[in-house]
């Protein structure tokens, strides 16, 4: 039945019921079928808006209807908007051909919402979902193809966990692509960013946890983890096996930044301490091979501001110094060099600020030459614990005193984290293809389904 029958009396009337006139033949159009709102208002498809309850059009409501196709429609603007601001739409607008420009990002912008379309039939989940993971991708400047891949992998996370915001998870794996790396090819990027999500929502299923839990612990720590060069799937296990210590995921990444940044910037006392527990930190770290220009060139673009005039200078002759005298290897160097940024007026606004600028000190360091492997190290650290060598005032030293009992508690499931993530990189995109299998069957027939065949 088509309900836009029921409401053609309010032409020329009310701008409130002309809306719900152009909401219902809106939401007529992303069935994509004749008359199909009936289908989509009577619990065939996911993600109705908050407030929703039960089935059918009464329970549904016409703010609902009203709001959904809001969604849609600022959510494919969104995307458009976006995609004007890419390099092939900006080419035709540096070469003075601005209508060639409007209908190339308005080209895009349909293949987008045409993908959203059929991902909204075949999965049966409202289609504003997808397409508010496929506006997140354009925004943070993905090609069209590259949100697609998104927006469908967004999707199939939410299908594992209905508390995930398709829009935040897109934007987890767009980062997750300039953290960790991504293809070039469409198709191989594609298969990349099912993988991740994949993984992400499997560790939430393997764990007391979720994928939408593990991807907010994991922003607290993904930014120094990644700077490293840590592999996407130690991420994942360290934040999901981190909530079996009774932490929440964030506390989880904020510990796990904190214990990395205080491995930089450890007292001599702290280094003496972990040689004494058989901990040689020169295995994992040694910025011996830094390049001083290039260390002095990355430190300075990325505290813009913050320094003082000459600066500049003054960082390279310090690099150059330590580099003839051979300091360079030393693991205190960080902690030197930041005394000498912080004498070019350097300056923090409390512990957390100062952890972040080590933290950030550290990756620069190790991006201009250098090497230090923090997972390699914790693993150390974690063998420590288990055997008896590091004590919890071994760990006061070296982290934050407060966070001891949680430093203890992550390394002593670290050999859990290493299986955990060897799960992960077997796992290779199975876990979503069998939820997205799994899921269509499963709408409306659970025992209290009047529609469902039971035995």
């Amino acid at each position: 039945m088509d309900l836009r029958g029921r409401v053609t009396i309010v032409d020329g009337a009310t701008p409130t019921l002309r809306k719900i006139q152009n909401a219902l033949g809106s939401l007529g159009k992303m069935t994509g079928r004749g008359g199909g709102v009936n289908t989509l208002l009577s619990g065939s498809a996911r993600g109705a808006p908050a407030g929703s309850i039960g089935f059918g059009m009464t329970a549904f409501g016409f703010t609902a209807l009203i709001g959904a196709t809001k969604e849609w429609n600022d959510a494919i603007w969104g995307a458009n908007a976006a995609l004007l601001a890419n390099k092939e739409v900006q080419d035709k607008v540096a070469a003075g051909d601005m209508p060639g420009a409007i209908s190339l990002a308005k080209t895009q912008t349909q293949e987008l919402a045409d993908q959203a379309m059929r991902l909204s039939r075949e999965l049966k989940l409202l289609p504003e979902l997808f397409g508010k993971a496929g506006m997140e991708a354009t925004k943070m400047g993905l090609n069209y193809q590259q949100s697609q891949a998104i927006m469908r992998a967004s999707a199939a996370v939410y299908m594992s966990d209905n508390q995930a915001d398709p829009g935040d998870i897109a934007k987890a794996l767009g980062t997750y692509g300039l953290l960790y790396g991504q293809e070039t090819d469409p198709d191989a990027y594609a298969k990349q960013v099912y993988r991740r999500a994949s993984q992400l929502s499997f560790a939430g299923a393997k764990t007391r946890t979720s994928a939408s839990a593990i991807e907010g612990g994991a922003r607290n720590y993904q930014g120094i983890h990644g700077a490293f060069g840590g592999r996407f799937e130690d991420l994942i296990a360290l934040i999901a096996t981190g909530s079996q210590a009774a932490q929440f995921e964030k506390e989880t990444g904020t510990s796990l930044k904190s214990l990395q940044a205080r491995f930089l910037r450890m007292p001599a006392s702290g280094y003496a301490a972990m040689s004494g527990a058989g901990i040689d930190i020169k295995k994992f770290m040694d910025f011996g091979a830094v390049d001083p220009m290039r260390a002095t060139n990355a430190i300075i673009q990325s505290f813009p501001q913050q320094l003082g005039k000459g600066a500049r200078g003054n960082v390279l002759k310090f690099l150059e110094k330590a580099q003839r005298e051979g300091r360079l290897g030393n693991p205190e160097i960080i902690a030197e060099t930041m005394g000498m940024l912080e004498k070019n007026g350097l300056k923090f606004a409390g512990d957390e600020d100062r952890d972040a600028a080590y933290g950030k000190l550290g990756a620069l360091m190790h991006g201009s030459g250098g090497n230090f492997d923090p997972i390699a190290l914790l693993a150390e650290v974690s063998k420590a614990v288990e055997e008896g060598r590091a004590t919890p005032g071994l760990l006061g030293i070296i982290g934050e005193g407060k966070r001891v009992h949680q430093y203890a508690a992550l390394l002593k499931l670290f050999p859990e984290m290493l299986k955990l993530r060897d799960e992960l990189i077997a796992d290779d995109g199975k876990y979503l293809e069998t939820v997205e299998k799994a899921f269509p069957e499963s709408i409306g027939c659970f025992p209290a389904a009047a529609d469902c065949d039971h035995e």
